[in-house]
């Protein structure tokens, strides 16, 4: 009993990272509950689950996207070889390149794909999986794109788009701290704690919080 570990309050964890992020203004607006867990990765998995209920509430976030398609009208630019070979194949169509406003952007790829990630890993709660595959299914059509570092360059955070900002940073903890097991090819996490994930948030929080309320005294 001695060597068991301490449970982490949800809670907690959750306020933490908003000011360790600059996102007190969604504090209130994520329904956490009092559950306590016994690993970083599933109280991860839990926040990004209860972030994902406020998003699909509130509305996903677009983007204008490039996009290529045969066309039976002329839309934005016109491809000349794509249309040329679309004729000699007796396609009365054109290739046309035009902006689509859609969810499909990199903001929604990510959530895809951790989606996806969480639900197939073996360490992950399965009643949280219930809930993810739940939420799963507002995510058809979007492509799932792996929070890399080139990706994550690209990404542009606005008042607008303020609830993905705490989703894409539980992406990316949980991305940078996933291990393929070569013995096997399945998907295992780093030592959370270990490695000074967990120290640098706090490091974060403490910074932030201070420079808050010392600032507001």
């Amino acid at each position: 009993m001695a060597n068991q570990k301490a449970p982490i309050p949800i809670k907690n964890i959750y306020y933490m990272l908003c000011y360790a992020w600059n996102i007190l203004s969604i504090k209130g607006e994520i329904n956490v509950d009092s559950d306590d867990f016994g690993d970083a990765y599933n109280l991860l998995a839990k926040i990004f689950t209860f972030g994902l209920g406020k998003l699909i509430r509130s509305g996903f976030h677009r983007s204008y996207i490039e996009d290529t398609d045969l066309l039976s009208a002329v839309r934005g630019r016109i491809n000349i070889g794509g249309s040329i070979r679309a004729r000699m194949s007796r396609q009365q169509k054109l290739e046309c390149t035009f902006d689509e406003y859609s969810t499909n952007d990199s903001f929604n790829q990510i959530l895809a794909y951790t989606i996806s990630a969480l639900i197939k890993h073996p360490e992950i709660d399965k009643r949280t999986k219930q809930d993810l595959k739940k939420k799963q299914v507002y995510f058809f059509g979007i492509k799932q794109t792996a929070p890399t570092k080139e990706v994550r360059r690209k990404l542009i955070f606005n008042r607008n788009n303020t609830t993905y900002k705490m989703l894409i940073h539980v992406a990316i903890m949980l991305y940078d701290n996933t291990m393929v097991n070569e013995d096997d090819g399945n998907n295992t996490f780093a030592d959370f704690f270990r490695d000074g994930q967990m120290e640098r948030v706090y490091e974060m929080f403490i910074l932030n919080f201070y420079a808050l309320h010392l600032n507001s005294s």
